[in-house]
Formats: structure tokens, C-alpha cells, sequence
């Protein structure tokens, strides 16, 4: 049982999304505003949000941008009836966890949110920290730093550089980081992981990182530290 925020203006999938979240025994706390479901962020402790990308007064990118400002490591489930890549990896940008296109099923969802809910600090291993070449990585604040200058990933982009850099230089296929990462998520390609692992490189080289991902002749990502 986990408590869920969810900010959703439509009333009809309101309802409908916390009937189905409450049949999951979760406890459900639903507003149709994006700065009320901020200030109940500030006040209240919640485990995941589910939050709408068209909002009237506020959009869920930049919701999700707010709530990471403000350093809070709660998963973000962003629903969109935007289906483009560009679109999913703008949310995913923003700093949310995953997506969910409308129309979904109540079991789509479920999945979503149990898997969610799975992630965040999981495994005592996450809690430590790791010095990779240049590079601290905070597994338990989710940052990566570069000296004292941060350098500013998504959610996805930090699970990859984890993922890799606690695999002591072992090498992972798109499909083997999609199992490991995205193990619920049947709609998420290998060229959204493409897409990610482009934007991890880009941000490591912009700091002047002498980390980077490389890619071998089978295609399969690993960390190189020269």
C-alpha cells in the first residue's frame, strides 16, 4: 500500500484512475490543480505521483521540473495522450520516472505503479556512494557530481549510468538495460534507450567528464573512464 498523489483535471479519469488505484489498496489524494498538488507536496509525505501533462493552470513537465527543484525524489508517473518520442522524452526530461499514454487499462497502470514503487531504494547497495574516474555518484540523493560542479541527469539518464557503473565494466544491449530498467514497460522502444544514453554522453561531455559511455561492435553499452 503506498499513499499517491495524483493531479488530473479531467474529473471522469479522475475518478476513474483513483477508483482503480484504491482497488489496489493505495491511498489516493486527487486534485485537478498542478500549484495545489505542489503545495500538497510541500506539506504532506507522499510515495509516487501520477500527474497529467495538460493541466489548466500549470503543465506537468513543468510540475516535475518544480518538484525535482525542490529535491524531492518521488517517483513521477506522468500521464499524456501525447505519443511522439520527442514528447515522452521531454516528460522523462522533466523528471519523470515513466509515462503513460490515454487511454490506458486499470492493469497498464497498475503495472506502472507497482514497478514505480519497486524502485527507489530498493537495495541497501543504492544507499552507497561511488567515486567512478572524475565522477561522485550519490545513489541515495541521486546526484552526479564532477568536482564541485553538479551535473544535472534525468531520472532515466542516472538509472543508466548506475546501472553501468555498478557492472564493473560489464557491457549491456538496449533490450538488456530495457529488462533491467523498464521491466514493466512494453511500449518503451530501444531507440527511446538510444536517445537517453546520446543525452547521458552529451551531459558528461559538456562537463568536461573524461567518463563516457561507449558502445562495442555488438551495440552494448559499458562505462569507460578514459
Amino acid at each position: 500500500m503506498a499513499k499517491i498523489l495524483l493531479v488530473e483535471d479531467d474529473l471522469v479519469i479522475s475518478e476513474t484512475i483513483k477508483s482503480w488505484l484504491e482497488k489496489e489498496k493505495h491511498i489516493v489524494e486527487a486534485t485537478t490543480s498542478g500549484r495545489e498538488g505542489l503545495d500538497l507536496l510541500t506539506h504532506y509525505a507522499f510515495d509516487l505521483v501520477v500527474l497529467d501533462w495538460q493541466l489548466p493552470d500549470l503543465q506537468g513537465p513543468e510540475i516535475a521540473k518544480s518538484i525535482r527543484n525542490s529535491r524531492l525524489d518521488i517517483p513521477i508517473l506522468m500521464l499524456t495522450s501525447k505519443g511522439e518520442i520527442t514528447d515522452r522524452v521531454e516528460g522523462l526530461e522533466a523528471g519523470a520516472f515513466d509515462y503513460v499514454v490515454k487511454p490506458c487499462t486499470a492493469e497498464e497502470l497498475a503495472a506502472r505503479v507497482r514497478a514505480l514503487l519497486r524502485r527507489p531504494g530498493g537495495n541497501v547497495s543504492d544507499t552507497k556512494d561511488l567515486t567512478l574516474g572524475d565522477l561522485y555518484i550519490d545513489f541515495k540523493s541521486h546526484e552526479v557530481r564532477k568536482a564541485e560542479s553538479k551535473i544535472k541527469l534525468s531520472p532515466s539518464e542516472f538509472e543508466i549510468l548506475k546501472l553501468l557503473a555498478k557492472s564493473s565494466g560489464g557491457a549491456f544491449s538496449s533490450e538488456a538495460i530495457l529488462a533491467r530498467l523498464w521491466v514493466d514497460k512494453p511500449n518503451v522502444s530501444k531507440q527511446l534507450v538510444k536517445v537517453h544514453v546520446m543525452n547521458l554522453r552529451k551531459k558528461l561531455s559538456e562537463a568536461g567528464s573524461k567518463v563516457t559511455v561507449v558502445t562495442n561492435d555488438l551495440g552494448e553499452y559499458s562505462i569507460s573512464e578514459s
